[in-house]
């Protein structure tokens, strides 16, 4: 219950929506990267997946239809951010 609750303010979902996600194992937040918000969506997955590490919860992770751990998806994160840094030098 406390990562549902935590997941409500960076969804934007009901509670009710968040378990009916979990309960059916439909995605709880699906949003295309590298557009022009792609700061404030990566915050998002960053905190989402921070929801869940600190409630020790697993969860699944894709890109497109591909299941990707939260290691290569926080790695994917880190190098745009990388990337954009170092083109702003």
């Amino acid at each position: 219950m406390a990562v549902v609750r935590c997941l409500r303010p960076v969804t934007g979902q009901s509670i009710a929506e968040i378990r009916k996600a979990i309960d059916e194992g439909s995605p709880l937040f699906q949003q295309e990267l590298f557009f022009n918000n792609h700061d404030e969506i990566a915050d998002r997955l960053r905190r989402i997946l921070a929801n869940f590490d600190d409630a020790a919860v697993a969860c699944d992770v894709y890109e497109d239809e591909h299941q990707i751990s939260a290691t290569v998806l926080r790695n994917i994160l880190d190098a745009r951010d990388q990337r954009a840094q170092s083109d702003h030098i």
